[in-house]
């Protein structure tokens, strides 16, 4: 008997679903998109880059600190002696 919510080898998908891949704001904004009406090239030309740098710098701090989390869970002493060496780190003026 499986567990509730398990599934069989045969129904475990080889390529995951696209929110599985994203995170945070931008998968309510890959969901929302998807959804939405066949555009214009017209509409597609018009980008607010600030806006889409400020969200691109979020999730890259985001993927940054799951990255450090999981140095972190491997090998301690390494990240604990790494972070170390930073706080001694000269800072040069400009």
């Amino acid at each position: 008997m499986a567990l509730p919510g398990a599934l069989c080898h045969r129904e475990h998908r080889s390529v995951p679903e696209i929110y599985d891949l994203l995170r945070g704001s931008v998968q309510l904004i890959a969901g929302v998109v998807t959804r939405a009406p066949i555009r214009a090239a017209e509409d597609l030309g018009q980008v607010d880059y600030s806006r889409w740098r400020d969200l691109r710098c979020s999730v890259d701090r985001g993927r940054q600190t799951r990255a450090a989390r999981t140095r972190y869970r491997h090998d301690r002493d390494a990240c604990l002696a790494a972070l170390e060496s930073q706080g001694h780190q000269q800072i040069l003026p400009y």
